[in-house]
């Protein structure tokens, strides 16, 4: 959220995917839904939150909990963390991003 507060004026999207269904086998998909509700409420968390399904799973190539998928503007993956980082370690490749050229 930090993140978010910090980039999103500069043009940064956050969008957060629940994975835990379909990475955690013991999770169903309505407690899954009832604790990003939860979660959401208790951090107001101002970023959308989606459930996220196979497709989304394999195409951002979600391995654990949590990942962070860099998207570029064009569409691409840029960078992927697996695990837990810091924000020190993630804000060089935001601030990388946002020093590329927009594509045409």
């Amino acid at each position: 959220m930090q993140l978010q507060e910090q980039y999103g004026p500069s043009g940064l999207s956050l969008i957060g995917a629940a994975a835990d269904s379909a990475l955690i086998p013991e999770t169903s998909k309505q407690q899954e839904h009832d604790d990003v509700v939860a979660l959401v409420t208790r951090l107001r968390i101002s970023y959308p939150i989606t459930i996220a399904h196979d497709e989304l799973l394999q195409s951002y190539h979600f391995k654990g909990i949590p990942t962070i998928v860099f998207i570029t503007r064009a569409g691409k993956i840029a960078k992927v963390f697996y695990g837990y980082h810091s924000a020190a370690q993630i804000e060089p490749v935001i601030r990388q991003l946002f020093s590329e050229p927009h594509a045409p």
